[in-house]
């Protein structure tokens, strides 16, 4: 996905997409000082930084969707600590690129990809809600609760249900 942020004033000047990738904007001081002028404050990723972003953004889901699958170790750290020591960026960059890239902050996916888990958990039937909770590190039965409420619409015994023809 490619990211570009403009704060501009309406103007007849136009570009092309492919102007901005390769920073041929940028590289053309009369083109950058005009839209400068026109009020556009910009900045330009090149294709290695953007491709750079992405992969750091699959490296956060990994690093999360394996987290979450291996929930059976303690909690020593919070996910923003984790995700910044084992990654070595600042979590607010980290933030910033994932949120950038993804439409969603990395605290709603890992909300996400925890919700998906119980549902796995439910569906194999072998744990009930107050185990899952304490697998998952939930502060309670009811935080979870609330949680899988608001993300699937359905309490979680309403999910467990077996479909009615």
């Amino acid at each position: 996905m490619q990211v570009f942020h403009f704060n501009f004033i309406l103007t007849a000047i136009s570009f092309t997409i492919p102007e901005l990738i390769t920073g041929t904007v940028k590289k053309t001081p009369y083109l950058k000082k005009t839209l400068l002028n026109a009020g556009f404050n910009f900045f330009i990723l090149t294709l290695d930084q953007l491709n750079k972003q992405a992969l750091l953004v699959d490296q956060v889901k990994l690093l999360i969707t394996a987290f979450v699958d291996d929930s059976s170790e303690p909690l020593s750290l919070k996910h923003s600590a984790h995700l910044s020591k084992a990654l070595a960026y600042n979590y607010t960059y980290l933030s910033t690129i994932f949120s950038a890239y993804e439409g969603s902050t990395i605290e709603q996916f890992i909300i996400t990809q925890k919700i998906d888990r119980v549902k796995q958990l439910l569906d194999n039937g072998d744990l009930n809600l107050t185990e899952i909770a304490y697998l998952l590190h939930y502060s309670s039965v009811a935080h979870l609760c609330n949680q899988f409420k608001k993300v699937t619409g359905l309490t979680s015994k309403q999910y467990k249900a077996p479909a009615i023809p």
